[in-house]
């Protein structure tokens, strides 16, 4: 019987999956015997067990993750990426960023296909392995209706690539800058209060012993679903800190995040904080309002969305805030 299919089978009777292991010859000092331990123990925290220990043998293997209970349902060899996305197929990448290359996927998991984002690290990103690790701890620990679910990861030489929900709207960022229908002020309004709220989960560490920084707040990483609901996505750059941080401080030896959501006090002083967050979510919403890049070089020195909002309002020029495309629809509701 295969390795994988004795898993299956005997995934609810730790002894008896052993004892087939240990009758293929995976005896104690097999590495993949301690994996199998730690798979289908559950009072082990598998994913830190996982990233440290790495054993020979295990890296492509792709660890599903359960959304209620954080499980592993599911191992599977790295093919089965591969298969899901054709071969990394040009026609399924349906986003890039930092990290790498996004692909729709079609994963098998027993009987039913999932379609999943799957996130390829580039070999020339900037990012690599701690970012790879840090979302990995962080999207396992974490979970909100208005936070991305992270389903499993993938590390095989140096292949690194993370599993998610697939969000059928894409990006924020998309809808803002380059989707030919305009999002409505009323759609707009509830991204921005399903952002809210997934953030304020981060900071309040509800469910969590700590809270968390994101440090890159941005429309490009708030995905929306089927139904527009706003999901707060890639927590490579994000930081574990105290909860109610707003006088708290994290070091950081380098800053990190994406110019024009980035507040200057921690550019200048490298001291994180939650306001960082706050800062960049301001500039998020001012993005919702006017429908203008966070940074557009085409506006001159007025090319930053914080200081030609900072500037519109100081001047009392309220209504150029709000992107013409919805102006009709708030005043409406305005006069109503």
């Amino acid at each position: 019987m295969a390795v994988k299919a004795i898993m299956e089978k005997y995934s609810n009777d730790v002894p008896a999956c052993l004892e087939k292991l240990d009758e293929l010859g995976w005896g104690i000092e097999h590495p993949l015997y301690h994996v199998a331990t730690f798979i289908f123990s559950e009072s082990v925290d598998y994913r830190k067990v996982w990233l440290s220990l790495k054993p020979e043998g295990c890296e492509g293997w792709v660890r599903m993750v359960g959304h209620k209970h954080n499980m592993v349902t599911k191992i599977a060899l790295i093919n089965e990426i591969r298969s899901a996305t054709r071969d990394f197929d040009d026609e399924l990448v349906i986003g890039e960023g930092g990290f790498g290359k996004v692909y729709k996927g079609f994963l098998r998991v027993g009987e039913t296909i999932h379609v999943v984002a799957i996130k390829r690290l580039d070999p020339m990103s900037d990012q690599g392995a701690a970012e790879f690790k840090a979302e990995i701890e962080m999207l396992s620990e974490l979970r909100h209706c208005h936070l991305v679910s992270l389903i499993g990861f993938c590390e095989h030489n140096k292949e690194m690539m993370l599993v998610y929900e697939y969000m059928s709207n894409g990006t924020l960022d998309h809808h803002l800058h380059k989707a030919e229908t305009p999002l409505s002020w009323m759609q707009r309004l509830q991204i921005a209060k399903g952002a809210a709220k997934g953030l304020d989960y981060l900071h309040n560490g509800v469910g969590t012993q700590h809270g968390v920084i994101h440090r890159d707040i941005k429309s490009s990483n708030i995905l929306l679903d089927e139904n527009l609901a706003a999901k707060i996505s890639d927590f490579g750059l994000s930081k574990i800190g105290p909860t109610n941080q707003l006088k708290s401080v994290v070091d950081t030896c380098s800053v990190k995040g994406t110019f024009g959501y980035m507040d200057l006090d921690y550019f200048y002083t490298r001291k994180l904080t939650v306001k960082t967050d706050v800062y960049a979510f301001g500039v998020l919403l001012f993005e919702l309002l006017s429908g203008r890049k966070a940074v557009d070089e085409r506006f001159g020195d007025q090319c930053g969305l914080a200081k030609w909002a900072r500037k519109c309002v100081k001047d009392r020029k309220f209504d150029k805030l709000v992107e013409s495309k919805i102006m009709g629809t708030m005043l409406k509701l305005i006069l109503i």
